[in-house]
């Protein structure tokens, strides 16, 4: 199933709609399942741009793939990355820690937990989040994650800046600050 898929997937990734389309059209010419021609089409809406309309059909996607672990996992991540674009972070979190419950240590599951916290301003929960995996990755593979990074730095701002003046300490932020500057990939 996966080679079945991994050509179109490329092709996607690569924006290359065209090779997509045509790979897709050989895949219904050679009479592949019909659930992977859908999940190209799916995948072409998400290329295009039309998160709702791709949203809905990985959901109907998805519950028809639960016997396939790997086809579902993408399919899941997927659906997630349009609940990003559409601006749900809290139906992307069920997605997350629904992926997380079967394989804990997903990291695009982790990641996309600690984004969607973030954005759905429950900024306890994102900063310990965030502040594990930067502990898990260290401060390098961290900070390849612009988001990561950025988010992070936003809470640890935002969690001093609502102390009284008396009581802030800035000394955490600015330790990340120096550990982010030292990395070349700034």
């Amino acid at each position: 199933l996966r080679s079945r898929v991994s050509l179109g997937d490329l092709q996607l990734k690569r924006s290359d709609e065209t090779a997509a389309r045509t790979t897709i059209r050989r895949r219904e010419k050679a009479r592949f399942s019909r659930s992977i021609i859908e999940y190209f089409e799916a995948r072409m809406l998400m290329a295009e741009g039309r998160w709702r309309e791709a949203a809905e059909e990985l959901e109907r996607l998805r519950s028809a793939a639960r016997r396939t672990a790997d086809l579902g996992k993408q399919l899941n991540l997927y659906l997630a990355a349009c609940y990003e674009q559409l601006g749900l972070p809290d139906r992307q979190l069920e997605i997350y820690q629904r992926l997380l419950a079967q394989e804990p240590s997903l990291l695009p599951a982790l990641i996309g937990q600690a984004a969607a916290l973030f954005q759905s301003r429950k900024t306890d929960r994102a900063l310990e989040e965030h502040a594990r995996l930067l502990r898990a990755l260290g401060m390098a593979q961290f900070n390849r994650y612009r988001g990561l990074r950025n988010n992070y730095y936003q809470l640890l701002a935002g969690q001093v800046a609502r102390l009284p003046p008396a009581l802030r300490d800035w000394s955490e932020l600015e330790r990340f600050v120096a550990a982010v500057e030292q990395l070349k990939d700034v």
